[in-house]
C-alpha cells in the first residue's frame, strides 16, 4: 500500500488519492502534454480546412448556411453534416480522408485546453461583396462557375468548463451555378486556430 505525502490517506498502489493537493499536482503534471496535443490537433484540422478550401465547399440555402454546415459538423464530430456543405468530389474525398473519430479527437484535444463539453459558436459579423474582378480570380483558382460571392468577417467562440477564447476568421462564400452557396476558403481553420 502507498501513502499520500500530501494528506497521509492509505491508497492502492495503482490509484491517485483523492485530496486537492494531491489532485493539483496531477493537473500540473499532465498541462505540460496537453499543449502538444492540442497543436497536433489544431494540424490536424488545418489539414481538413485546406481539403475544404481545395474543392470549394458549403451547399445550402443562402449564404449563411455553408458556415453553418461546417460548425455544426465540426462540434458535433459529424463528418456527414461537414460534407453536405461541399460539392460531390469534396464530399467525397472529405469522406475518404476523415472519419467522425478524428473530428472527436480534435474536439478532445480542445478540451484539454478549455474544458469538458466544448462548444462552438459564431456569429457572421460582416459582409462585402466581391466584385466582377474577384469573382473571375476566384473562379479561376476554384475551378467552379461563380455567380455571387461574399467576403464574411466571422466571430467564433471556443467555449470550455475552465475556458473561452474567441477570435475572427474571415470566409469567402460563392453562389455556384447548378450547386448553390458554397465555403470557398483555404485557411478557415487555420485563422481560427
Amino acid at each position: 500500500m502507498k501513502y499520500c505525502k500530501f494528506c497521509g490517506a492509505e491508497i492502492p498502489d495503482d490509484g491517485v488519492c483523492t485530496c486537492p493537493e494531491s489532485q493539483n499536482e496531477t493537473i500540473s503534471r499532465n498541462s505540460g502534454n496537453n499543449k502538444s496535443m492540442i497543436i497536433a490537433g489544431v494540424a490536424v484540422l488545418a489539414g481538413i480546412v485546406i481539403i475544404i478550401g481545395l474543392f470549394g465547399a458549403v451547399f445550402g440555402g443562402g449564404y449563411k448556411k455553408p458556415v453553418d454546415y461546417f460548425f455544426t459538423g465540426f462540434e458535433k464530430c459529424k463528418v456527414s453534416t461537414m460534407a453536405k456543405s461541399l460539392p460531390d468530389e469534396a464530399s467525397d474525398k472529405l469522406k475518404e480522408t476523415t472519419s467522425d473519430e478524428d473530428l472527436e479527437s480534435l474536439i478532445s484535444l480542445l478540451e484539454l485546453g478549455y474544458g469538458k463539453n466544448i462548444k462552438i459558436s459564431y456569429d457572421i459579423e460582416d459582409k462585402k461583396a466581391l466584385d466582377k474582378d474577384e469573382i473571375k480570380s476566384l473562379e479561376k483558382s476554384s475551378g467552379l462557375d461563380i455567380k455571387k460571392a461574399y467576403d464574411l468577417t466571422v466571430d467564433v467562440e471556443f467555449k470550455g468548463k475552465k475556458e473561452e477564447e474567441e477570435t475572427s476568421i474571415h470566409l469567402t462564400v460563392a453562389k455556384i451555378k447548378g450547386e448553390g452557396w458554397k465555403l470557398v476558403t483555404d485557411n478557415a481553420l487555420s485563422e481560427l486556430l
